[in-house]
Order: C-alpha cells, then sequence, then structure tokens
C-alpha cells in the first residue's frame, strides 16, 4: 500500500510503502527534502522610521495566508517583533524602536524572506 501525508511535519508531502501481511508489515517512509512546496513569497511593502515618536512601521505580504512573519534588523538579525495577519496574505505592525535600523529583513516561518531599506518621516 502507498500513502502520502506529511509524516514529519513540515507541510511538504512525503511518501509512505507499506508492505507485508497481517503480522509483520514494514513501512519505509521516503520524506520530501525539496525546498518547494513549503517555501512562501514574502514581499516588504513599507518601511518607516518616524523619528518623532520612534515607531518603526512594517507591511507585507505573504503568498501563504496562514505564515508568521518577522521582522529583523538586516545587520545585526536582531528580532524586532512579530507582524499581525491581517488576513488574505497581508501583515502589519508598529513598533517602538531606539533607532532607525537602516535596513529591515522580514522571514516567514515557511522560509520565504525579502529586505527592504527603512524610509525615514
Amino acid at each position: 500500500m502507498i500513502l502520502a501525508g506529511d509524516w514529519n511535519g513540515d507541510a511538504k508531502p512525503d511518501i509512505a510503502f507499506v508492505e507485508g501481511g497481517a503480522g509483520a508489515p514494514t513501512t519505509d517512509v521516503l520524506t520530501n527534502t525539496t525546498g518547494g512546496a513549503g517555501t512562501d513569497t514574502v514581499t516588504i511593502t513599507k518601511a518607516e522610521y518616524q523619528t518623532g515618536n520612534r515607531r518603526l512601521r512594517v507591511e507585507a505580504t505573504s503568498t501563504n495566508s496562514t505564515a508568521t512573519l518577522q521582522v529583523f534588523v538586516t545587520s545585526t538579525n536582531q528580532l524586532i517583533g512579530t507582524l499581525a495577519n491581517n488576513g488574505g496574505g497581508r501583515f502589519r505592525g508598529q513598533f517602538s524602536w531606539p533607532v532607525n535600523p537602516q535596513t529591515i529583513t522580514v522571514k516567514s516561518n515557511f522560509g520565504g524572506q525579502a529586505t527592504r531599506t527603512v524610509t525615514v518621516r
């Protein structure tokens, strides 16, 4: 018997082969190691830093509407925060940040990421 499923929990389809009789069946699992099915595309649509109130405003999209997107300072990989999911693959957040991070990277839990220079307002 051949079965398909996500046997290792990585959001990619795997294949299992079950052989043998009722007394001693054996199972072999082939895990999908490709980068394709689970990877999304992330786009940063807005990255603005307001110097007066030291707020960073970020808007982004993902091709996976269930993704979790986190914002990082590109030069240090320091986590700034997690964007709120507004539905339909749109994400948004405002963060208190002491200085302009200059460039940010938004990373998805599905493997996609994007980098953008921050605009000062």
